[in-house]
């Protein structure tokens, strides 16, 4: 099977939980897949299905793409957390403190 057949949502279902593999930031475990390869005209590409554990089961998967194949599962999560921090950020000083309305020229 590969991912580039496959909707992304319809790949994460049929992967089995059983064979997740576990890295753990910031005391948080990750349970992942992760596939390498090509993908809709992209050479070589990583995505990651990602799933938390709640109340000692697996929630709703989130994704993680990234074109940077020599980066491990770890350094992609760790990246992907800076960003999100970042995007937040930009989103509290947009929505929270108008500067969506202001122009620097």
């Amino acid at each position: 099977m590969t991912c580039a057949k496959n909707k992304l949502n319809e790949f994460g279902n049929e992967i089995y939980k059983e064979t997740l593999d576990v890295v753990t930031i910031k005391d948080v475990e990750h349970h992942f897949y992760r596939y390498e390869g090509p993908i809709k005209g992209i050479e070589n590409i990583v995505i990651l299905i990602l799933w938390q554990k709640k109340h000692r089961e697996l929630i709703k998967p989130f994704y993680l793409v990234c074109i940077n194949t020599a980066l491990t599962t770890k350094e992609i999560i760790e990246y992907y957390g800076y960003r999100w921090e970042i995007e937040v950020s930009f989103r509290y000083k947009k929505q929270r403190l108008g500067l969506n309305d202001y122009e620097i020229l």
